[in-house]
């Protein structure tokens, strides 16, 4: 049985799948290529200032920069959405906050002088998301 089977196989001509592979396989090159978009950074900042004694309660403030241009997305929610972390007085709760939005820290900012701290905040967009591109 396993002769035959053998016997078989080495019958077959593989030769006439290699054009039908060769067209699977540039098939699935141009689809991963269009599947893998640029995609656009975007930044934001979030600023704190210490609310009175306590030392671990803010003021938080939003700040998607000042050329609205620059930070426009079709779906008005998306910026609605980041103001709402206006709302948290804590720096982990911020961090939770903007992290369940999708966003991830860059940078975190820090000043004795004034006692304000800021957090940098980047995500990743479709162009299709974005005004402008």
């Amino acid at each position: 049985m396993i002769r035959e089977n053998w016997l078989f196989c080495r019958q077959l001509n593989f030769n006439h799948m290699k054009p039908m592979l060769f067209t699977v396989a540039l098939a699935l090159f141009f689809v991963s290529a269009s599947l893998d978009q640029d995609k656009i950074e975007k930044y934001c900042q979030v600023n704190f200032t210490l609310k009175g004694f306590s030392g671990t309660r803010y003021n938080v403030k939003f700040s998607g920069g000042e050329a609205d241009s620059l930070f426009s997305f079709k779906d008005t929610a998306v910026l609605s959405e980041l103001v709402r972390v206006e709302q948290y007085a804590t720096i982990p709760d911020v961090l939770n906050y903007m992290s369940s939005l999708g966003w991830k820290p860059v940078s975190f900012l820090s000043s004795h002088e004034v006692i304000i701290r800021a957090i940098c905040f980047k995500k990743e967009f479709d162009p299709s998301e974005l005004n402008g591109y």
